[in-house]
């Protein structure tokens, strides 16, 4: 999960929910980035995060007993390698191209752990792409989609947008060319525009946690299922 500590109590964003963001980003983008497997490509742009990355994997509190942020990760070197190499194998049981996109990804955020493994998921994506009759340009540019929607669907769940007159790469994973954010009189304006229309609206689903800690982790989900859902809209324009 993703954990703010704001004057109203602690803002709690999911990993799935940072994902569902990404999905909203990446439907909204230009007909030009959308081949004829759009709809695989928005699948593993959602499935990019699994169930595995929010409550039920490794430790949700500190040992102050406040909400655990995933970049404060406990997790060992060992466990991490374990828990990537589990999503591979999970995922790699769904659909094809989904699972070969979101391994990419996988791959993309830790290169170090596909290196000599006993599966060649290099060997799959290959496969795949050949089984659909896929170029490898096509298929990056498929997943140039999933890594651009990610990267700015991170960004607004870390409160990184930025404050006036200041902008922001996002990066060049769409055609190459590095796209910005830029706050001009507290409108976001991006730059290249990547979207199908001159102005696209977005939300981040979150619940903001009452107590400032929590004595176990089932009290945190116990008040953490009785929050009021919010949604928190942004704008971008052209």
């Amino acid at each position: 999960m993703i954990v703010k500590n704001t004057n109203a109590g602690w803002e709690i964003v999911t990993q799935t929910g940072h994902a569902f963001l990404a999905c909203q980003i990446a439907n909204k983008l230009s007909t030009k980035f959308k081949n004829n497997y759009w709809l695989e490509t928005l699948l593993a742009v959602y499935n990019h995060e699994t169930l595995k990355t929010d409550f039920n994997s490794g430790s949700i509190l500190n040992e102050k007993g406040m909400p655990l942020d995933f970049r404060e990760s406990y997790a060992t070197d060992a466990e991490t390698i374990d828990k990537i190499e589990n999503m591979a194998k999970t995922i790699s049981y769904r659909s094809s191209l989904v699972s070969a996109l979101t391994i990419r990804h996988l791959k993309f955020l830790h290169p170090e752990l596909f290196a000599n493994k006993k599966v060649d998921y290099n060997s799959f994506i290959r496969k795949v792409c050949r089984d659909f009759s896929i170029k490898s340009k096509e298929f990056e540019q498929m997943y140039g989609v999933l890594q651009f929607s990610d990267r700015l669907s991170l960004i607004i769940c870390f409160d990184e947008l930025p404050q006036t007159s200041r902008k922001v790469e996002i990066n060049n994973s769409l055609d190459g060319n590095s796209i910005f954010i830029q706050n001009e009189e507290s409108k976001f304006i991006l730059d290249p525009w990547p979207f199908e229309s001159d102005e696209i609206s977005i939300y981040k689903e979150l619940r903001v946690m009452n107590s400032a800690k929590f004595k176990t982790e089932n009290s945190f989900l116990k008040e953490y299922h009785e929050m009021e859902i919010k949604k928190l809209s942004f704008k971008f324009y052209k």
